[in-house]
């Protein structure tokens, strides 16, 4: 009985972003640093007026974005950074997710591919918003992602 019970709660936690947080979350998809790739984005609004910058979140490896910061109501960062007032996105890195798979003999994702898609990200964001610059939230390799960014492009980021 136990590993009935611990497959279906595996399954209700793959399927609960799609089911129960559909309804304020926006999906799209954005050009990345390479012109064969799509980066899959995510985005919640903020619910209130606020002139904090957007905050960008990067998942770890393994992990797309949805179920690393969007996963269930009470679980979800992206909804507790949009009710303090930020407009909040997340992307799958290219080789996660929804997002382009690379050529079939590159590996998953490259580190300075990475920066170059989260750089386009960012252009991206800025265009919508009209924000001079964007804060990055990355975990595990997200993290080291983010940290690439901040040192190479420093004018794009808080």
């Amino acid at each position: 009985m136990r590993p009935l019970k611990t497959m279906l709660m595996m399954a209700m936690l793959v399927a609960l972003p799609r089911m129960t947080l559909a309804a304020d979350r926006i999906e799209t998809a954005v050009a990345g640093g390479d012109p064969n790739i799509s980066i899959h984005l995510i985005s919640k609004k903020a619910k209130s007026a606020s002139a904090n910058s957007p905050v960008l979140m990067l998942h770890a490896f393994g992990s797309p974005c949805a179920e690393a910061f969007d996963l269930a109501p009470g679980l979800s960062w992206m909804d507790d950074l949009s009710e303090a007032g930020f407009t909040v996105y997340a992307i799958d890195f290219r080789g996660f997710g929804q997002s382009s798979r690379p050529e079939a003999a590159a590996p998953v994702d490259r580190a300075t591919d990475a920066v170059q898609d989260v750089v386009a990200v960012i252009e991206a964001i800025r265009k919508e918003t009209g924000a001079p610059k964007v804060s990055l939230v990355g975990w595990s390799w997200g993290a080291v992602v983010a940290s690439m960014v901040a040192l190479d492009r420093h004018d794009l980021v808080d």
